[in-house]
């Protein structure tokens, strides 16, 4: 409902700003036969969300599509893309502050109550922690890994969900030695995770990953030293090129996951406070990394404008 519409409006962004970006596409692989049922599941999935202009593939069109790719079937994801995720935020953060927005840089927020008609957020300074409050008529709870929490610290709106956060951290490795394959190449997705898969920056940097390794921390950022190797045997079985060309560590990500009760979700949630009615305070919970695809989706549908993204005028948080 989100991501489709938000890449459409993200590329008109990108063009319209003037924002590197490349639209590169992408390949889903089956590399064996048993996997193509999996594949077949995304494409269903993908068709019934408006992902548009899908090519499935043989293992002779895969050869065509992209020489030096193994599979025996793939999709073609050809709308697919990459982009400057710092350029656009900054732009975002200029057009903001260009409308009145104020930043306040180097704070965290602590807890959230809510009364008769004000909104309060208690926060602090990161550096002494010295307390102080922000009143408003509403407030967008978008903390990342911190949004669990501060979704358990509201007060003033009912009880509260058994929400918790997970930490599933992803490493990955730079790859050097030639060209990169093109396009984007991803397995067949596995449970909670995309699998390694292949991918280019704007520099032309060429990596691998990620993977998926759950930790206790949100900045657990140092790359596994095994992983670089690991990571070339998982791509070697669609790109077997990748066996000759050196890997090194490159970075580590961690991706805020949602358990609710002891489940752990598979979609973003989108907590109203109240629940009927007008919200005052709403929590965005679990959103990681296609949460920057349909980030303007979501920055539409919070200001109650969801024309503004493509999306379905009746489309309401």
């Amino acid at each position: 409902r989100l991501c489709a519409p938000g890449r459409r409006t993200l590329y008109d962004y990108l063009r319209t700003h003037d924002l590197a970006h490349r639209q590169t596409g992408k390949l889903v692989v089956a590399v064996a036969d048993n996997e193509v049922e999996g594949l077949a599941r995304v494409r269903a999935a993908a068709a019934a969300n408006g992902v548009e202009s899908m090519r499935w593939l043989d293992a002779d069109g895969l050869a065509r599509q992209a020489p030096g790719v193994r599979g025996v079937a793939a999709l073609h994801v050809p709308v697919s893309g990459i982009l400057d995720s710092h350029a656009f935020a900054l732009a975002m953060l200029a057009q903001a502050e260009a409308a009145g927005a104020t930043f306040v840089w180097h704070h965290g927020a602590s807890a959230i109550r809510g009364d008769a008609d004000t909104v309060t957020v208690d926060c602090f300074d990161a550096g002494d922690g010295q307390p102080s409050t922000l009143r408003a008529r509403r407030a967008v709870n978008c903390a990342g890994h911190g949004a669990p929490g501060l979704y358990r610290a509201t007060a003033g709106f009912g009880a509260r969900k058994g929400y918790r956060g997970g930490f599933a951290k992803g490493n990955y490795a730079a790859v050097g030695g030639g060209p990169p394959p093109e396009p984007l190449i991803y397995p067949v997705p596995q449970a909670h995770s995309l699998g390694v898969h292949t991918t280019v920056d704007l520099a032309g940097q060429v990596r691998l990953g990620p993977d998926l390794e759950w930790v206790e921390r949100f900045d657990a950022y140092a790359v596994a030293p095994d992983y670089p190797e690991r990571a070339r045997a998982a791509a070697a079985r669609y790109w077997p090129a990748v066996a000759q060309r050196r890997v090194r560590p490159d970075y580590a990500g961690v991706r805020p996951k949602l358990y609710h009760d002891g489940a752990l979700l598979t979609d973003f949630v989108f907590e109203r406070e109240p629940a009927e009615g007008a919200w005052r305070v709403l929590h965005c919970l679990g959103i990681e990394s296609p949460g920057l695809t349909c980030a303007l989706s979501i920055g539409a549908l919070a200001a109650g404008r969801p024309e503004r993204a493509g999306l379905d005028a009746g489309l309401a948080l």
